[in-house]
């Protein structure tokens, strides 16, 4: 069983790049097609100085837990009764 899901990257020709800022734990989620444009609309926002940022990217594959799995059924409050006659 895989322990990753693809991401809708290739349908939509975009990815999250992540800017995150190092002394204030600042992060700046950003779609775009390419690292250079995703640095281009950064780079709009006017944040420096540029040394205190790093730049994240998400993957196509990210890793999942997998399918649920089921809880058991709580049993019935009931099920230990014993009948007296």
């Amino acid at each position: 069983m895989t322990k990753y899901k693809d991401t809708n990257r290739e349908t939509t020709g975009r990815g999250v790049y992540v800017f995150y800022n190092t002394i204030t734990d600042v992060q700046l989620f950003v779609n775009a097609e390419d690292a250079d444009k995703a640095c281009f609309i950064f780079d709009s926002c006017g944040f420096s100085p540029r040394s205190h940022w790093k730049i994240f990217l998400e993957l196509a594959q990210q890793p999942f837990d997998g399918p649920k799995k089921k809880k058991p059924k709580k049993p019935s409050k009931f099920a230990n009764r014993v009948e007296i006659h």
